[in-house]
């Protein structure tokens, strides 16, 4: 929130979050009011959202979403995002043994990888992007 909206938020004298914000703004000080309660509304309807994606994706472990990645093209010839992981997964494996520090990663061993890639949205789509476009 602190780059894109410009939100700030407020910590308590034991460091603790206060359910308070500083928002930063051009202008003078006509309709402070109005612009409090914009500022309000928006950030009420992002921690909305979180919620909502934070819900949705804790209701399926991520081992569970692994094969869900043979859907996303990482690159036109490079295959899929999960292509992609095995291929990661591998090279540590083999970069860990040349230093000796090989171990085999306990089942499901590429479910952490997935983290980084999985899709929000059951169309794949984030919260403002249209289905079929993917930022990856």
């Amino acid at each position: 929130m602190a780059k894109h909206q410009r939100y700030f938020p407020v910590e308590g004298t034991d460091g603790q979050l206060l359910p308070r914000f500083v928002a930063i703004r051009n202008g003078d000080e006509r309709s402070l009011d109005v612009v409090r309660k914009g500022h309000e509304m928006v950030i009420v309807a992002r921690f909305a959202d979180a919620r909502f994606y934070h819900d949705e994706d804790t209701k399926r472990p991520l081992a569970d979403r692994l094969p869900d990645l043979e859907r996303v093209t990482f690159m036109e010839r490079q295959g899929s995002l999960r292509q992609k992981t095995d291929r990661i997964v591998a090279l540590v494996e083999e970069l860990g043994a040349e230093v000796g520090r090989a171990r085999k990663m306990p089942e499901p061993p590429r479910g952490r990888a997935a983290v980084q890639v999985r899709p929000r949205h059951p169309d794949g789509a984030g919260p403002h992007q249209p289905p079929g476009r993917h930022r990856w």
